[in-house]
């Protein structure tokens, strides 16, 4: 209740005592308005936080996922190179990566091209171990499995079928 002599407003309230609930709101009001505008000025930096961090995740996945392809596809060129070049998976490769420097084209590359050639028979995989062998000496050499022979006279000709391999050894 109001003190005595003091007027008192339609609730009962002194004016004293409603100034001091409303210096108690306004405080309250820009102790909630502060915190707010501190979220709004600290929300974009986490948003572009967060946006960039889902960007590089995204890149990441999509670079995880062109590199699956690739390793699948350079499988299937080391696969057709093996009998072909009489060699083993780890000298396959290597003819491609060397074969990838000297021609300065990426291994992926040049395996897509050999895989995508497939199609038309082997004439792709021998074009691609007879420029290997070529005499220069300039390209990549071949190293043959347990010192098996494969030379380019016994690869069957365009349109044949590819020899059935068993065991690293090639069979016409």
């Amino acid at each position: 209740m109001g003190h005595v002599g003091q007027p008192k407003d339609h609730l009962g309230q002194t004016p004293q005592a409603l100034l001091a609930v409303v210096e108690e709101l306004a405080e309250s009001l820009a102790v909630v308005s502060a915190r707010l505008r501190h979220h709004m000025l600290v929300r974009p930096s986490l948003e572009a936080d967060l946006r960039s961090e889902l960007e590089a995740t995204r890149a990441e996945l999509a670079r995880l996922r062109e590199s699956l392809g690739s390793r699948a596809l350079i499988e299937q060129a080391k696969g057709m190179l093996m009998p072909v070049a009489g060699t083993d998976a780890e000298g396959a490769f290597a003819l491609l990566l060397e074969t990838s420097r000297m021609k300065r084209r990426k291994v992926r590359d040049l395996a897509l091209e050999l895989v995508s050639g497939a199609e038309r028979g082997l004439t792709p995989v021998t074009d691609f171990v007879a420029g290997v062998r070529s005499p220069s000496g300039s390209g990549p050499s071949l190293r043959c499995v347990e010192g098996e022979k494969s030379t380019l006279e016994s690869l069957p000709s365009e349109g044949a079928r590819a020899p059935a391999v068993s065991r690293g050894r090639l069979h016409g």
